[in-house]
């Protein structure tokens, strides 16, 4: 990872519940994706070769048939008519098309072509991924496809348009300002199957999280700055704007432990905001920052029309003082109120745990930094209340 931008902030959590409404649920089917076209049109997709479509912001759903009982596990739409949907079974990957915003689907598969991620930023403009990881370009929304690039085995996509795009090179996070001719790397990035965790917003600001730590970047990854710990095996992320991402865990959890969660990170309000919550969700999709949809693995889709995970019930995280900082012996952490600490960590300027402590202890505590290199680090406290982060100079 390239060197690390630091938030001087005091960052502010908070603990809560979701504010999801279901607006639909078939247990039948494990649901693996979901696309807003706009506030209104919405398609989810899963096993079984299932298509819902939504016309009515929701309210109403129809499910639609692409003729082959296969797994689809990828949606997205260039506007309001043209979409795709990738699938997979066990012996082939499958492409599919509409041209009517998903009434009716053909397969478009390309001959010789195993399909593993697709980007679609624009109506005529389709990449596709396909193992042996090659990158593929269809320039008529895909009728024709041709060969771009054998050499950087890019495995996840993400075009922001016709020649800039994102992707993951095995854990590298990778950028192509060509079309995907070529690609740098530019950072690090979790891998699971057939996702990585990164999401842009635009060419310049996007999110990643590799390790236990969640990055931004605000110049197309010339720089990162790290956001915040997070104790998550895997991770989907969606920004809905430059600066609101939300993460779920990924496909590769399906039973995933009771510590895990959907949340929401905002770094608009002068500082930062975490907001953690159930129900955990397969993939989400926001058509504006205040309008999402989201599935998961029982069947069910929900809706969400604020824009929040927290409800008004949420509260402020008790603050934590660090002294002295910088510093270079001791360090004192401590709380303002009695709070019940639960686990202490300490992460290099990568986001590496150097150090980590599960015993509980109160309200005071030390820790002996005289073995530390100099430099930045990032002091991480969880406790009931929830998650607090603060920078720590070593001198």
């Amino acid at each position: 990872m390239k060197k690390l931008l630091t938030l001087l902030v005091v960052l502010n959590c908070f603990w809560a519940h979701a504010q999801w409404e279901l607006v639909y649920t078939d247990a039948s089917s494990i649901l693996y994706d979901v696309c807003c076209i706009n506030t209104q049109q919405i398609v989810a997709v899963g096993d079984n070769g299932k298509i819902l479509i939504s016309n009515n912001g929701g309210v109403l759903w129809s499910e639609r048939s692409i003729g082959i009982n296969c797994k689809l596990i990828k949606v997205r739409f260039a506007n309001e008519l043209i979409g795709y949907v990738s699938g997979i079974d066990s012996n082939h990957s499958y492409l599919f098309q509409t041209l009517d915003g998903g009434i009716h689907w053909n397969n478009i598969t390309p001959t010789l072509i195993d399909v593993i991620d697709f980007s679609c930023p624009q109506p005529n403009a389709l990449w596709v991924t396909s193992a042996p990881f090659s990158l593929y370009k269809s320039q008529d929304s895909g009728a024709h496809f041709s060969l771009v690039n054998t050499q950087a085995p890019v495995q996840t996509i993400q075009f922001i348009d016709d020649i800039n795009g994102f992707g993951s090179v095995g854990n590298n996070l990778s950028k192509t300002i060509d079309g995907g001719l070529t690609w740098t790397a530019i950072g690090l990035v979790d891998y699971g199957e057939r996702r990585a965790a990164f999401d842009f917003y635009n060419q310049n600001v996007g999110f990643t999280k590799h390790g236990n730590t969640l990055y931004r970047t605000t110049d197309g990854g010339a720089y990162f700055e790290m956001i915040n710990f997070l104790d998550y095996p895997a991770l989907q992320l969606f920004a809905t704007s430059e600066d609101i991402a939300w993460g779920t865990p990924a496909e590769t959890v399906i039973n995933q432990p009771e510590n895990l969660k959907t949340f929401k990170i905002d770094l608009s309000q002068n500082g930062f905001s975490f907001e953690e919550g159930q129900p955990i969700f397969s993939a989400f999709y926001f058509a504006h920052p205040t309008v999402g949809f989201a599935v998961n693995y029982n069947g069910q889709i929900y809706k969400n029309t604020t824009g929040s995970l927290a409800t008004s019930s949420a509260r402020q995280k008790n603050q934590i003082k660090v002294y002295p900082n910088p510093a270079s012996g001791f360090v004192y952490l401590q709380t303002q109120q009695p709070m019940h600490i639960q686990k202490i960590l300490v992460l290099d300027d990568l986001g590496r745990v150097i150090y980590q402590n599960r015993l509980p202890v109160e309200n005071n505590i030390s820790l002996d930094v005289r073995a530390f290199a100099r430099g930045c680090y990032w002091v991480v406290v969880e406790s009931d209340e929830g998650r607090w982060v603060e920078q720590l100079v070593v001198e």
